[in-house]
């Protein structure tokens, strides 16, 4: 026996099958519902923290192979010209370089600012909109010196 539930606010539809008494659920987003999520979020950690956090990342984005993954980096009140660019260009380039994830499944997103530098991962099936960016720092509060290149990913190398 097979019993389907619509849930119309929330947009998912959740499967229960009771085969030989147990009891299977599964849950999955209709197209063009919003049902993104965000997986981590983190400063301006070390470069091995920020690939340990990028390794869990594409496990999940290995196991859930229609998922797509979001990198929103945000610079800080106070930095570099184009930190927050680099940043995701590396996060990016680590994932299709070193993890083997199809770039087209990462996609990267300038968030403006906030206080300090911030990065965040997240999730969204194929056709859902894109993550917001949440900036809480105006531009014309910024405070930049200096400029960073934009290019692959070595934690020897450090940032840009």
């Amino acid at each position: 026996m097979q019993l389907r539930i619509l849930c119309l606010s929330l947009g998912v539809v959740i499967t229960l099958s009771l085969d030989n008494y147990g009891l299977n659920c599964f849950a999955q987003t209709q197209p063009g519902t919003h049902f993104e999520k965000e997986f981590d979020e983190f400063g301006d950690i070390t470069c091995e923290d920020e690939l340990a956090r990028l390794d869990n990342f594409s496990v999940y984005l290995q196991n859930a192979p229609d998922t797509l993954g979001y990198i929103i980096v945000y610079g800080g009140r106070r930095g570099k010209r184009n930190e927050a660019k680099a940043r995701a260009a590396r996060m990016k380039y680590y994932l299709t370089r070193a993890r083997r994830l199809p770039a087209r499944r990462i996609v990267t997103i300038d968030g403006g600012y906030r206080e300090e530098q911030t990065s965040e991962l997240w999730m969204s099936p194929p056709g859902d909109p894109a993550p917001l960016p949440t900036p809480t720092v105006k531009v014309k509060d910024v405070r930049l010196k200096g400029r960073v290149k934009i290019r692959g990913y070595s934690c020897g190398e450090g940032l840009g």
